[in-house]
C-alpha cells in the first residue's frame, strides 16, 4: 500500500507542477460550455419521433385519434396508462405523451359543437425536446381535420348538428337583430334541406379543408404533479452543456496523462520503479487511481464554476450526482491506462487518441443533445460512454431526479472503465511476458 500511496502522490504532484496546465484544464470546459451553453440551437428535421398516447375514450372519437395516430410515418406511437407516461416523460425517456380525455367523444357531439364547444387534447412534453414537440403540434393539428372531418362527413351527425343548431338559435340570440336571426334560421334550414337526401350514405361526398384545423382541436399542457414541479421550469442548455464538456476535457485529459505515461517509460521511471518491490498491477493501478482522483476534483471544481456562473444546481439527488462524478472520473482512468498502453508513440496517441475522444464526444451527446442526431447514431450512443455521462448527470441536475436515475448511467460508466483498465492490463501484461 505505500507504493501505491507514493505513486498516487507523484502523479498528483506532477500534475499540480504545471499551475497553468492544471488551470487549463477546468477554464478549457467552462468556457466551452458557456458559449455552447449560449447559443445552442437544435435542428428541425430529426425523422420518426416517438410519442406515449394515453386513450383514456372508450368512444369513436378515441379510437378515430389512436388509429390516425398510428397511420403516421413520421410517428412511433406506444399505448400506455396516464401514470406510466408521466414517469417516462419525467424521466426523459420519451418527448411527450398525448392524452385523450375520457370526454373527448362527447364533446365533438353535434349537442356540444352547436355550443360552440372545442375538443380537446392535453400534451405532456419533456422540456428538453421542445423541436420534437413543435413537430407533434403540427401533426396533430393536421390529424385533427381528419378525425373532426370525419366526424362531420357523417350525414346523420351533420343533420343532428344543424338540428341543435336551429334549437340553440330558438332558445337565445341575445345581442343579433331579429333580421339576423331571421337568416341564421333560413341557412340552417336550407342545410338541413340540402343534407336529409343523403342521410342513408355513409358518408358526405364532400371534401374538408386542412383550414379546419384551426378550430377543429385545442391542445392544453399537461403539468407535471407536485413532487416533479420545481425541477421542471425548462431545459437548462447550460447544464448539459457542462455535462458535455466537463466530460470531453477529462477524456482529453487522460490522454494527456498516458502521454506521460509514454514518457516515464522512455526516460527509465517505470523501469527504476519496477526494480522495487511494488508490483507492475500496482504500477497500474496507482495510475488508475491517481488520473481518477485528479478527473474528479477537476469536475467538482468546473461544476462549481457553472454553479457561480450560470445557476447549473444539482436539483435531484447529490449522491447520485457524486456517484456520477465518481464513475466517470473511474472511466477516463481506465481510458487514459488502455490509450496508454494501446499507443507506443506520442504521435500515435495524439492522432489517435483525438479521432475516439472527438468521436465519442459527437455520437454520445456531449456536444449536442442527442435526441437532434439521426436514430443509428443515437443507437450508436447507447455504447459511448459520454452517452451515460451525459445522461446521468443531465437526470441529477435540471431534470431533478432521484438517485435511482442515476445508477444506470452510472454502473454502465463503471462497466465501461473496468473494461478499460482490464484492457490495458492485459495489453501490458502480455507485453511484458513477451
Amino acid at each position: 500500500m505505500r507504493g501505491l500511496y507514493w505513486l498516487i502522490r507523484k502523479d498528483i504532484s506532477i500534475f499540480f507542477s504545471d499551475v497553468s496546465g492544471a488551470l487549463m484544464t477546468i477554464i478549457m470546459p467552462a468556457a466551452l460550455a458557456l458559449l455552447l451553453g449560449s447559443i445552442f440551437q437544435p435542428p428541425g428535421d430529426m425523422g420518426p419521433i416517438s410519442i406515449l398516447l394515453v386513450n383514456e375514450d372508450q368512444g369513436p372519437v378515441g379510437k378515430a385519434w389512436e388509429m390516425r395516430l398510428r397511420e403516421r410515418q413520421d410517428l412511433n406511437v406506444t399505448v400506455t396508462d396516464r401514470e406510466e407516461a408521466v414517469s417516462l416523460v419525467g424521466r426523459g425517456l420519451a418527448p411527450m405523451a398525448i392524452f385523450v380525455p375520457t370526454d373527448a367523444s362527447e364533446k365533438l357531439s353535434p349537442k356540444e359543437l352547436s355550443r360552440g364547444t372545442m375538443p380537446r387534447l392535453t400534451i405532456l412534453e419533456d422540456p428538453a425536446k421542445q423541436v420534437e414537440a413543435m413537430r407533434v403540434r403540427g401533426v396533430l393539428t393536421e390529424l385533427s381535420v381528419m378525425v373532426v372531418g370525419q366526424r362531420l362527413a357523417d350525414p346523420s351527425f351533420t343533420l343532428e348538428l344543424v338540428q341543435q343548431g336551429r334549437g340553440r338559435l330558438s332558445e337565445s340570440m341575445d345581442g343579433v337583430s331579429p333580421k339576423s336571426s331571421r337568416l341564421l334560421g333560413q341557412i340552417l334550414s336550407n342545410t338541413e334541406e340540402l343534407i336529409e337526401p343523403f342521410a342513408a350514405l355513409p358518408a358526405l361526398p364532400i371534401p374538408f379543408p386542412k383550414t379546419l384545423g384551426d378550430w377543429a382541436i385545442q391542445l392544453d399542457a399537461e403539468p407535471f404533479p407536485k413532487e416533479m414541479g420545481k425541477q421542471r421550469e425548462g431545459y437548462h442548455s447550460y447544464s448539459h452543456a457542462f455535462a458535455g464538456m466537463v466530460c470531453m476535457f477529462l477524456l482529453f485529459f487522460g490522454l494527456e496523462r498516458s502521454k506521460q505515461e509514454l514518457r516515464e517509460k522512455m526516460d527509465g521511471t517505470h523501469f527504476r520503479v519496477a526494480t522495487t518491490p511494488v508490483s507492475h498491477g500496482t504500477m497500474l493501478l496507482g495510475s488508475w487511481v491517481s488520473t481518477s482522483a485528479i478527473a474528479l476534483l477537476s469536475a467538482l471544481i468546473t461544476y462549481g464554476v457553472g454553479w457561480v456562473t450560470v445557476d447549473v444546481v444539482v436539483h435531484g439527488s447529490i449522491p447520485g450526482f457524486l456517484c456520477t462524478l465518481i464513475a466517470m472520473s473511474w472511466m477516463v482512468g481506465g481510458f487514459s491506462l488502455m490509450m496508454g498502453n494501446v499507443c507506443q508513440t506520442n504521435q500515435t496517441l495524439t492522432s489517435l487518441g483525438t479521432l475516439i475522444v472527438l468521436v465519442m464526444s459527437f455520437v454520445g451527446g456531449a456536444w449536442a443533445p442527442s435526441f437532434v442526431l439521426s436514430d443509428f447514431l443515437q443507437t450508436l450512443g447507447l455504447w459511448m460512454p459520454t452517452s451515460w455521462a451525459t445522461e446521468g448527470l443531465a437526470a441529477v441536475t435540471w431534470r431533478g431526479l432521484e438517485f435511482g436515475a442515476a445508477l444506470g448511467p452510472a454502473l454502465a460508466l463503471f462497466a465501461f472503465g473496468s473494461a478499460f483498465g482490464c484492457l490495458a492490463w492485459l495489453l501490458s501484461w502480455k507485453r511484458s511476458h513477451s
